[in-house]
């Protein structure tokens, strides 16, 4: 019995492993988005292993973040404001485009790059906060505070990613109010 289910839990685990490979690995024609998906999780090494990872896996997992490439989601110019930017993925990935439009790495196919003369994140952790500041250096500013009380610049363009869920239904309310009137 032990090692029938030594050779059944390696079998097991093999095939969870392929799995998993095939899976993240992506297509030829996800290389590159997985390409820029690296260099913008890559800006978190200094910080963690950690942030590191989380960075590459919600980076490249979660479709949100491939649609704020798209010109058609994000109005380019001005000033983007992302509210609780976390870590600051949304705003490592947009710098990371707009540097592969600069050094001509931008796929051919694609839309491009959605470019924002200011890049600023809202984030209410201190700890997180200084991860984004990290990762992004002078690439963005990144604002410690709570969004409900900050008082918010007009921008061309807002993003509330993983973020009303977690406030009550009239700061929700009271939020997106705010926003839509600080929106350009």
């Amino acid at each position: 019995a032990i090692v029938g289910s030594l050779f059944v839990g390696a079998a097991l685990g093999a095939v969870a492993a392929a799995g998993t490979y095939t899976l993240v690995r992506g297509s030829e024609a996800d290389r590159p988005f997985a390409e820029l998906v690296r260099r913008a999780a890559d800006r978190f090494l200094d910080s963690s292993i950690t942030a590191w990872e989380f960075a590459r896996g919600k980076l490249r997992m979660d479709p949100v973040y491939r649609a704020t490439l798209s010109s058609d989601v994000l109005p380019p110019g001005g000033t983007l404001l992302d509210v609780g930017c976390g870590q600051g993925l949304t705003l490592a990935l947009l710098a990371e485009a707009r540097l592969a439009g600069q050094r001509g790495e931008w796929p051919a196919g694609w839309p491009s790059p959605p470019r924002f003369d200011r890049l600023v994140g809202i984030e209410t952790r201190q700890r997180v906060a200084a991860i984004a500041r990290r990762a992004l250096g002078g690439e963005a500013e990144v604002i410690e505070g709570d969004a409900r009380t900050v008082a918010l610049e007009p921008a061309r363009a807002m993003l509330l990613f993983d973020v009303l869920h977690l406030l009550p239904r009239a700061d929700q309310e009271s939020l997106v109010a705010a926003i839509a009137a600080r929106l350009e």
